[in-house]
């Protein structure tokens, strides 16, 4: 087991650091994908980047998971270390919250965050929980009690060092809103860049997905077959 995947605390900056903020190895690759359809790429330490249909609308959400969902049946590890959580969020490639498809796929970059195992995912979890989710009726402290916990959950968690991601749209296809709406995204040429911790294992020479160990010159030996 490395380092990036027992240590909760392994990351490649903080949730509202710039994407280049600290030395990292960075994974990229290029992609297309037509509506409807999602996109999967695996690229090491048993995790997957994944545009997902399924739960978008005209589109796709931006996701990270693992190859088989936790033992709580997570299979997400973008959500959590990706404000905003209640609004728009630069993960949903689609036309939910008033955006138009023109609109959706001139946002580039998309920069989101994401944590690489599951105990680093119930830790922010649970800090997102604490910092913007609603208290249950029987929660019976008093209010100074549970803002208290709130604003050090939300200070924890933009605190916590997390991988980082950013999608660039290289090209794209729409079907028009006269048509359906806000319009329908039909296709596009993408570009992802991934920002993973100097021990994490990546892929070893896969095919279309180099490897910038630039940053990390003696972590060029932690790489997955």
């Amino acid at each position: 087991m490395t380092a990036a995947q027992s240590d909760p605390a392994a990351g490649c900056g903080k949730v509202d650091e710039p994407f280049h903020q600290n030395p990292c190895r960075q994974l990229s690759f290029v992609g297309e994908i037509s509506a409807g359809r999602p996109f999967v790429l695996s690229f090491g330490e048993h995790l997957l980047f994944r545009l997902n249909p399924e739960r978008a609308l005209n589109g796709w959400v931006i996701e990270v998971a693992p190859e088989q969902a936790g033992a709580a049946g997570q299979d997400e590890y973008s959500w959590v270390a990706t404000p905003p959580y209640h609004l728009w969020n630069p993960r949903y490639l689609d036309t939910s919250y008033g955006v138009s498809a023109k609109e959706s796929v001139e946002r580039s970059p998309r920069e989101f965050n994401f944590v690489l195992n599951e105990q680093q995912y119930k830790r922010t979890a649970d800090l997102v929980e604490k910092a913007v989710m609603s208290r249950p009726q029987s929660d019976n402290r008093n209010e100074a009690e549970i803002e208290k916990e709130s604003q050090d959950a939300a200070e924890a968690l933009l605190n916590l060092p997390v991988a980082k991601g950013r999608l660039s749209i290289l090209d794209s296809r729409i079907e028009t809103a006269e048509k359906s709406g806000g319009g329908r995204i039909e296709w596009l040429k993408f570009k992802v860049d991934l920002r993973v911790p100097c021990d994490f294992a990546v892929l070893k020479d896969s095919p279309g997905m180099p490897v910038d160990d630039s940053q990390c010159p003696a972590a060029k030996e932690h790489r997955v077959n």
